[in-house]
């Protein structure tokens, strides 16, 4: 039994197999992560400045930030917030 069992360790260390894990794939997997970090760290970088220099030029972020969201939104479903938003502040009396 513990022939067998030598033979398949064996078997798995020539295909990059540990622990029943493909190694390869798995390093793969983590450097593509770790790669599209490093990516979406320089990008939240780079908007940190965008938002400076807007501040820089009399902009608002706070209302930047809710034109993006809105801007996201299907039309209907922005108008819909719109309208539901301003029956809100009406009744909260903002």
């Amino acid at each position: 039994m513990n022939t067998m069992n030598e033979a398949l360790k064996d078997a798995d260390n020539k295909n990059n197999i540990v622990g029943g894990v493909d190694t390869k794939k798995l390093n793969s997997v983590i450097e593509r992560i770790e790669r599209l970090q490093n990516e979406r760290t320089d990008v939240n970088v780079e908007i940190r400045g965008i938002f400076s220099e807007a501040k820089e030029c009399g902009l608002n972020k706070p209302a930047i930030k809710e034109v993006l969201k809105l801007r996201k939104l299907e039309p209907a479903v922005r108008d819909e917030f719109e309208v539901t938003l301003e029956q809100y502040k009406k009744a909260a009396g903002v």
